[in-house]
């Protein structure tokens, strides 16, 4: 199975719960303050550091689901 992993500059802790509530079906652990969920195909795994996308080793595919998710973040912060 293809993957990608991602190793994030700086740790983005404040973002996962944030992410968990804006995704369809995000599943967050508080414990361990990850999130998973799926998208189409792609199943993806995120933590404090590190983002892992299973499915795929696209780049483009990889860069449209980055975006997305930037996407989701912004306008829930919009909405307050």
């Amino acid at each position: 199975m293809a993957r990608a992993v991602m190793d994030f500059k700086s740790d983005i802790s404040g973002l996962i719960p944030v992410i968990g509530k804006v995704v369809e079906a995000g599943a967050y652990n508080v414990k361990s303050n990850v999130v998973g969920f799926h998208k189409g195909e792609l199943r993806v795994v995120i933590s404090h550091n590190r983002m892992l996308v299973y499915g795929t080793d696209d780049e483009g595919e990889i860069k449209a689901l980055v975006e997305w998710m930037i996407q989701k973040i912004s306008d829930a912060r919009k909405a307050g």
